[in-house]
């Protein structure tokens, strides 16, 4: 008798194996990419403390990072509720796109009290999103069209669509090095004097989706459809009513998260306004692997790294080398994620 190794799937993943998981690949990521640039000649744990000291030390460190914060947290819960079907939700940036355009609108052409104008921009901005995916939607729920082609497409039309506005009809004139609109004269109170009101917006949403997803009926049945859509039918639940409302409200959390761009942060329409919120909200999504508290912890690390990379870039580290780095440790962590439904076992066999 012999014995060799052999990988074996886990049927269940704890949450605890998981997050182990995903911690020793963080540290080891971090630790390659200390030798990395220590190679190339840098000083990376000084430069990584200076940036941690900037970005947790300072206000300005710590708006920057609320002003990063508050649209991952709503695109990474954007594309998480879409994956409670079991779909992807590849047009968050669309959708981001499409709901700072439709609450830009509001504020620049709806005068009124503050308060009524930002609800206004804040119910736009939903709408706005969810107008966005409805179609990619449909056409998933009722003809089973492959939702991560329709929706990334919808994208670039929702890119030339904002940029035609911001550089045309809405463009102040003043605005001569950037593409812009006109400025929105309603903001978001701030909150200290550091971060808006945005952030516990943010926070209620989160809260009343987990409600709504752990202790209702409709979340029950939307979770038995992400499971077996098929089973669901039988069991008398309409999973394709169910795919469609998941949709529409993963497309206006994301709509919602261009409107408290454009009224908290930028106060203006601009050409490139997401900065790929969209895209890095499904990679904190898979991250989370369906966690809300996942989610906010993906979101804030993502911040940071992105951050921080601002603070690399003034230190003489290359945007391409930051990109890389950031990307790595992204995919240090995904590949740990994957690596926890595996065990690795000693079997015997046969000489």
């Amino acid at each position: 008798m012999s014995r060799r190794w052999r990988l074996e799937k886990i049927k269940h993943v704890s949450r605890a194996r998981g997050l182990l998981f995903r911690i020793a690949a963080a540290v080891l990521g971090l630790f390659f990419a200390v030798i990395v640039l220590a190679v190339l000649g840098y000083a990376p744990i000084s430069m990584g403390a200076n940036a941690l000291g900037y970005t947790l030390g300072t206000s300005f460190g710590l708006q920057d990072l609320g002003t990063l914060v508050t649209p991952l947290l709503m695109t990474g819960l954007a594309a998480m509720i879409a994956m409670r079907v079991n779909l992807w939700n590849i047009g968050g940036e669309g959708q981001f796109y499409m709901g700072a355009w439709a609450a830009a609108g509001i504020g620049i052409y709806v005068s009124g009290p503050p308060v009524l104008v930002l609800l206004l921009m804040f119910l736009a901005g939903g709408v706005a999103g969810a107008l966005w995916i409805a179609l990619p939607a449909y056409a998933k729920a009722r003809a089973n069209v492959d939702e991560i082609i329709t929706t990334l497409l919808m994208n670039f039309i929702a890119i030339l669509w904002v940029g035609y506005f911001a550089s045309g009809p809405w463009r102040d004139p003043r605005e001569i090095i950037t593409a812009s609109s006109y400025k929105i004269q309603y903001a978001l109170p701030e909150w200290f004097g550091i971060w808006n009101i945005g952030i516990f917006i943010v926070l209620i949403i989160f809260g009343l989706c987990w409600v709504l997803f752990n202790k209702t009926v409709w979340g029950y049945e939307t979770t038995y459809v992400g499971a077996n859509s098929t089973s669901a039918n039988y069991a008398g639940i309409p999973a394709a009513r169910r795919i469609m409302t998941t949709m529409l409200l993963s497309g206006a959390i994301a709509g919602v998260a261009g409107m408290l761009e454009v009224s908290g942060t930028v106060s203006r329409l601009q050409v490139g306004i997401s900065s790929d919120f969209g895209y890095l909200g499904i990679v904190i999504a898979a991250l989370a692997a369906g966690s809300y508290l996942g989610i906010i912890v993906a979101a804030v690390l993502m911040a940071i790294l992105l951050n921080a990379g601002i603070i690399f870039e003034t230190q003489g580290l290359s945007l391409n080398a930051v990109v890389a780095l950031t990307g790595w440790l992204l995919l240090s962590v995904g590949i740990a994620q994957v690596a926890a439904g595996y065990s690795l076992k000693r079997i015997a066999t046969k000489a």
